[in-house]
């Protein structure tokens, strides 16, 4: 199953998230003994999947993960108990939708135009639309945008897009009733692909690190490590 085309694909990313090591944050004081025996490159390849963690000593970490059709990464900082490590991703501006226009189209139908950066495809993303009776009206976007036949007397009160592949989805944003048929959104993808974890734990299992994600269990594994590990 290949990666999303949204972001790079995970084994080059983990290529070069353990490459990149050198050049972390470093953090103040010394390391305990127990993060130096923790400290060092995780592998979480299993079928259908790819992915690394890196813990530095020092209290930095960094991960990436695809998985189907999603990629994700995070840094940020690490700390532990006796069973589990706990990750707490550095700040992430979550991806933006706006209504940037709204404006008359021919009779009978609904337009809807999505603005992108370049790369990103419309066909990734869905639109919603709820009308004035309550209703809804849901279609996959192609690259020219949308056009959503009306019958006679229907009428969009308001519209929402969504991205499955990261189950994002907009606020609902009105419409203006009987005058508006056309509306046009940007997506502003900021740090999209970059997790919020906060104080997330996987399990210490002897030489192995276990995330519980996507429903499943996510194992971080190397050889023989330090302190015997």
């Amino acid at each position: 199953m290949s990666p999303s085309p949204l972001l790079a694909p995970a084994l080059a990313l983990v290529l070069a998230l353990f490459a990149a090591g050198a050049a972390a944050q470093p953090a103040a004081g010394p390391p305990s003994p127990a993060d130096e025996c923790l400290a060092g490159d995780y592998d979480g390849s299993a079928m259908e999947m790819a992915g690394g963690l890196h813990l530095e000593s020092g209290g930095r970490f960094r991960y990436v993960l695809s998985y189907g059709a999603v990629d994700e990464t995070a840094a940020g900082r690490w700390e532990r108990d006796t069973r589990h490590i706990y990750l707490t991703s550095d700040p992430v501006t979550p991806a933006r939708f706006s209504l940037v226009g709204e404006g008359p189209a021919p009779a009978g139908e609904f337009r809807v135009a999505l603005d992108l950066p370049r790369g990103i495809s419309r066909q990734y993303f869905n639109v919603m639309l709820i009308l004035a009776d309550g209703r809804t009206i849901a279609r996959q976007m192609s690259e020219d945008g949308l056009i959503i036949p009306l019958e006679p007397g229907e009428n969009v009160a308001s519209i929402r897009v969504l991205l499955p592949v990261f189950d994002l989805e907009s606020e609902r944003f009105a419409i203006t009733a009987g005058t508006a048929s056309e509306a046009r959104l940007r997506f502003e993808p900021n740090d999209l692909g970059t997790v919020a974890f906060a104080h997330q734990p996987l399990a210490i299992e002897g030489s192995a690190l276990v995330l519980q994600r996507y429903d499943r269990e996510i194992r971080f594994s190397r050889g023989e490590g330090k302190c015997g590990r």
